[in-house]
């Protein structure tokens, strides 16, 4: 077999990653944008999903162009099973519970993983300062309520300022006051009331249920820390075949550092433990781990993995995929049409985009992006026979209807594929 690899949005030449290292387009070459080993270790991605991916691709004789979500897919698929969960506040948002006692904190007891009870319980501390994501707010009165015209996006059933919200494992708040800033009217606080009789999910008899569920973290226990946003580091799927300079395809936004994130107190003890580990042990081969090892589900918000950066007062965390493909085919910046944009300002009036998806409610939802990136091939089997090495797989001769330059008929493609004991040999042959 002789055949090329290639990955839609990245480059795979040695002169084109060197271009990209030496004029500093990366940080090196293991930036977690890099298509390098070291680069996809250090971003987090597991080597089982690299091996998923492997097996998914098969084996062909024809050049394949393949699909980069097809590799965040198997990335997701085998960091949700593996990966514990964990609160991570990315834009925090102040919230003041007024009716709590100050000094006073109260542990939950919260599973670590909601399908692997092996894994354990962590321990989430409550207080009476919390943050919460900026985004499970919707300021009516604000920048982003004025933009849409006073009125919640629809579907939206988090928190606003005339409702109640549940804080996720713990008690159902309402927001009293709105402290806001005073130059760009943005909220910096909540003061809440919390209800004492709804603890850990309980709806008191006769009250509506709260529908809206958001994460917390409490303020005093919760750790500080960076987190390296990364997207594709080309805005084309073949960067230099349109422009003439795959650098000119290069997506300035494949890098944004949050510096702000709020952590649980547990991600932060896990980060610190492997940090004095990696420190005692550099050279250990009895148990082969690295900063990556340790990732994490930041719920509703991705999956995550520990940088080689980070150290104990200061810690980094790297995006290793979001929690669904979220990539618009058509523009590295433009949001999908089924996204309401809400724009924010910052404290030096920059205005920043927020996204909030709208409920599909079918008739005329916009399916027209995720069709377009299905590419499918329709053939005959020739021949097919057991896999030589592998029981569950077959080895079929496939042709495709491909030609060459000249039009003429190109050699059948050998295909594996996981129908070994499934369909009679001679049924597959047409």
């Amino acid at each position: 077999l002789n055949s090329l690899f290639r990955n839609r949005y990245t480059v795979l030449s040695k002169r084109k990653l060197i271009k990209l290292v030496e004029d500093k387009h990366v940080t090196g070459w293991d930036d977690p944008r890099m298509p390098t080993l070291s680069g996809i270790r250090r971003r987090g991605v597991p080597p089982a999903a690299i091996r998923l991916f492997c097996e998914r691709m098969g084996i062909s004789k024809s050049d394949s162009n393949i699909d980069f979500s097809i590799m965040e897919d198997c990335t997701r698929e085998v960091m949700d099973d593996a990966s514990p969960r964990a609160f991570a506040i990315l834009e925090p948002l102040k919230v003041t519970i007024t009716n709590w006692e100050d000094d006073k904190l109260e542990d939950f007891a919260v599973p670590r993983h909601p399908k692997r009870a092996e894994l354990g319980d962590r321990t989430v501390p409550f207080g009476k300062t919390v943050y919460i994501e900026r985004g499970d707010f919707f300021d009516l009165e604000g920048p982003d309520g004025i933009a849409n015209g006073g009125r919640p996006p629809e579907g939206f059933k988090r928190f606003l300022p005339d409702g109640k919200v549940r804080l996720k494992y713990a008690y159902v708040i309402s927001c009293n006051e709105i402290i806001r800033d005073p130059e760009t009217n943005e909220p910096v606080e909540l003061l809440c009331t919390y209800y004492p009789e709804t603890r850990a999910g309980n709806t008191p008899e006769g009250e509506a249920r709260v529908k809206g569920i958001i994460q917390w973290v409490e303020a005093s226990s919760g750790t500080k820390c960076k987190v390296m946003q990364y997207d594709r580091l080309f805005k084309t799927e073949e960067p230099g075949k349109e422009s003439g300079d795959f650098l000119d395809d290069i997506n300035e936004e494949s890098l944004t550092i949050l510096h702000n994130v709020i952590l649980e107190p547990s991600v932060g003890a896990d980060a610190v433990t492997i940090i004095d580990k990696l420190s005692n042990n550099p050279g250990s081969e009895v148990e082969k781990i690295y900063h990556s090892s340790l990732a994490y589900q930041f719920e509703r918000s991705g999956y995550f993995a520990l940088d080689s950066s980070s150290k104990v007062d200061d810690l980094v965390f790297n995006l290793v995929v979001t929690l669904r493909d979220t990539w618009d085919a058509g523009s590295a910046t433009q949001p999908k049409k089924d996204e309401n944009i809400h724009i924010n300002h910052d404290k030096e009036g920059k205005q920043t985009q927020q996204k909030q998806k709208n409920k599909n409610t079918g008739g005329n939802a916009p399916v027209l992006e995720d069709a377009r990136r299905v590419a499918l091939r329709a053939g005959t089997i020739l021949e097919a026979g057991p896999h030589p090495e592998a029981n569950s797989l077959i080895l079929c001769k496939l042709d495709c209807g491909d030609v060459n330059e000249a039009g003429e008929p190109e050699e059948p493609r050998t295909v594996v594929a996981g129908l070994a004991g499934k369909i009679p040999f001679d049924e597959l042959v047409n």
